[in-house]
């Protein structure tokens, strides 16, 4: 039994396993853009300690390490970037060379900056910690929050948007946007907003408005100030 393409939840992994303990297990890990790079044939059911499955190793005709913000390699333990090099990464994206190259390692025309983060551990195997930007993963869709926030930041009663992913425990999570008006508006104006240019899945469960956002010293929404107040 082969799974991939999102966080799988331990605990629904255990009861699968238990419910049918016949099939091998294996968890594989690949970006669209490197096809499947590592594997992780899971030994036993795991047990109720365990709170997260390893992605693995390495594909054996591909290379998989993490790289700091500096594109340095780091050791065990240490969480960056997931890189790939190898055979089985794209060539590039169709007539999108200046992307094509922003994804690339240094030096390195097979390889591809995954945006995902994760870590290896003391034995070697690989752990996925979430992403680098703001593309979440709901239910083996890519959702783009920057997406979201200039859907609702397109509405005229709105001044400034900023969407946050708050996972709820295992295979639950929500999408909730924090809004500075301009003018008056409802929580039921920005859902017509959402439902007319969204997806079901992108649309935030919650709305929640707010007098003034935080900013930093560049002028961007600052993020972490933000969630701390609300």
């Amino acid at each position: 039994a082969l799974f991939a393409g999102e966080v799988f939840p331990v605990a629904a992994l255990r009861n699968l396993m238990n419910a049918l303990p016949s099939p091998e297990y294996y968890n594989l890990y690949g970006p669209t853009e490197t096809n499947v790079c590592t594997y992780y044939h899971l030994p036993v059911v795991p047990e109720e300690t365990v709170t997260s499955i390893p992605i693995g190793r390495a594909c054996e005709h591909l290379d998989v390490f993490i790289l700091d913000e500096l594109g340095n390699r780091l050791g065990a333990g240490q969480t960056g970037e997931i890189c790939v090099r190898g055979t089985a990464v794209t060539p590039g994206y169709h007539n999108m060379v200046e992307l094509s190259q922003s994804v690339r390692v240094d030096g390195h025309v097979d390889s591809y900056r995954t945006g995902d983060l994760g870590y290896f551990d003391e034995s070697g195997l690989l752990y996925y910690k979430g992403r680098r930007d703001n593309q979440v993963k709901i239910r083996g869709n890519r959702i783009e929050l920057s997406e979201i926030e200039s859907v609702i930041g397109a509405y005229p009663a709105v001044a400034e948007c900023m969407v946050e992913f708050e996972p709820r425990g295992e295979n639950d999570f929500k999408l909730i946007a924090y809004v500075v008006r301009t003018a008056e508006c409802e929580d039921e104006d920005i859902f017509i907003q959402c439902r007319k240019h969204l997806p079901a899945i992108a649309i935030p469960q919650e709305i929640v408005f707010m007098d003034s956002f935080p900013h930093t010293s560049t002028g961007k929404i600052d993020r972490q100030k933000l969630l701390g107040a609300a």
